[in-house]
């Protein structure tokens, strides 16, 4: 078979029932079938990006034809593989700014986990239940409330002035009340200025093990396992932050995640979180967190 952008004209037809990256053989994976319910038929050599966005397919003619169940798993074997070769692509890349927020100065205090580990902590805690852009700007737009991005000076803020500053003139959040609690007592200031001394960067100082690091997040008030390694996959994926192992830095099994594992086959539809953590685990055991990002790019 010839590679993308040759081929003959042929006469087909043929189907897919896989995602394939570019330049992939299909005799290779068996990953095709002849025309069946619900699959894509196709008359000539066609290559497509596919809808999930870093995947393309593409038949041609006169290659072996599989059954269904074994195309199944040879594709479900495969796709598996490809997630977590994207992982690590994305892993061992250079380390490069994160514009997470799209705000230039918002981010660029996110990014300075040396001199501004704080924000990145309470930042962290305030991502539940409200888009990331908007979570993660509330510790700069209470920065500019109060003047000054330094932890001292937000160690100086009480509940009550943190919630006011959630508050008004418009919410930061949609649950100001508790997340207000959580930003004072939990994942952040009282806990960062009584046992890290106010520097929030020891949470991950040492190269400490994955299990505990999330194991330090999972110490703040309102954080549980979702919340714990997804900031643990970001210091070792993003920031680069050295750590002893990863085998317990989880996939975070939001509803991006289990829709895209249910649509490239590996859970169920109706797969529970945790059916879809342990999967993650079986298929990549020294790092199931690997592959959050990919997953979650193809699922947004």
């Amino acid at each position: 078979m010839s590679s993308v952008g040759g081929g003959p004209e042929g006469v087909g037809p043929y189907t897919f029932d896989f995602f394939a990256g570019s330049g992939t053989n299909l005799k290779e994976i068996g990953g095709f079938y002849e025309k069946s319910e619900g699959s894509t038929l196709f008359t000539k050599w066609e290559l497509k990006a596919s809808c999930y966005g870093k995947f393309a397919f593409f038949v041609g003619e006169g290659q072996n034809r599989f059954q269904k169940g074994r195309v199944k798993a040879l594709r479900n074997d495969w796709i598996a593989k490809k997630l977590v070769e994207l992982g690590q692509d994305l892993f061992q890349a250079p380390k490069k700014f994160m514009e997470t927020t799209k705000v230039p100065e918002a981010d660029a205090l996110l990014n300075d986990i040396e001199n501004y580990p704080h924000f990145f902590v309470l930042a962290c805690v305030m991502d539940r239940q409200l888009r990331a852009e908007r979570a993660w700007l509330i510790p700069y737009k209470i920065s500019l409330k109060i003047g000054s991005t330094s932890f001292n000076a937000f160690s100086q803020l009480s509940q009550e002035e943190i919630r006011d500053h959630m508050s008004r003139p418009e919410s930061l959040h949609r649950f100001v009340e508790i997340m207000s609690k959580y930003f004072f007592l939990g994942m952040g200031i009282g806990r960062i200025r009584d046992q890290y001394q106010g520097d929030a960067s020891k949470i991950w100082a040492g190269k400490p093990s994955s299990a505990e690091l999330v194991y330090r997040f999972l110490e703040f008030e309102g954080v549980g396992p979702k919340i714990a390694t997804m900031a643990a996959n970001i210091l070792a994926r993003d920031y680069k932050v050295p750590l002893s192992d990863y085998f317990s830095i989880d996939i975070s099994a939001d509803v991006h995640i289990r829709r895209v594992f249910a649509r490239l086959g590996i859970c169920p539809e109706d797969a529970s979180v945790e059916q879809v953590i342990f999967k993650a685990r079986s298929l990549y055991p020294e790092f199931p967190g690997l592959m959050d990002l990919p997953c979650w790019e193809i699922g947004r």
